[in-house]
């Protein structure tokens, strides 16, 4: 007497054919990143951020820090225009200035006018 094979035979290939359904993963939680530095417009945000530059070598060989203020107008595109050094140590100065320029810039709400002028501080600290 001959044995039914089909239904085993389909079973194998149920079985087989199908892989077990993944659990859902929860999304990876995200860390809020608050800016080190203080912008005088509260209107005014960050849209864009240059790569981070390395900390000047002569004011690392001389473990300096601190805060370099700086004057930037913009355009109303929040592409910086005009940048200025108003306050902070003379070692970190051409890297701020060099920073801030690739920085891109826009209006919390609304749109930008024409040219907007603000204060930036951008902090400089030695880990």
């Amino acid at each position: 007497m001959m044995k039914p094979v089909l239904p085993f035979a389909l079973m194998a290939i149920f079985l087989g054919c199908d892989s077990p359904t993944p659990m859902p993963q929860a999304a990876p939680k995200r860390t809020l990143i608050k800016p080190p530095w203080v912008i005088s417009n509260s209107n005014i945000q960050v849209k864009h951020i240059p790569p981070v530059p390395i900390y000047p070598p002569a004011a690392k060989e001389k473990r300096l820090s601190g805060d370099v203020t700086l004057q930037v107008t913009i355009d109303a595109k929040g592409v910086p225009m005009d940048v200025k050094a108003l306050d902070g140590p003379e070692e970190l100065t051409p890297t701020a200035l060099a920073f801030l320029r690739g920085f891109i810039f826009a209006a919390k709400s609304g749109e930008l006018p024409p040219t907007t002028v603000f204060q930036f501080i951008m902090p400089f600290r030695l880990r």
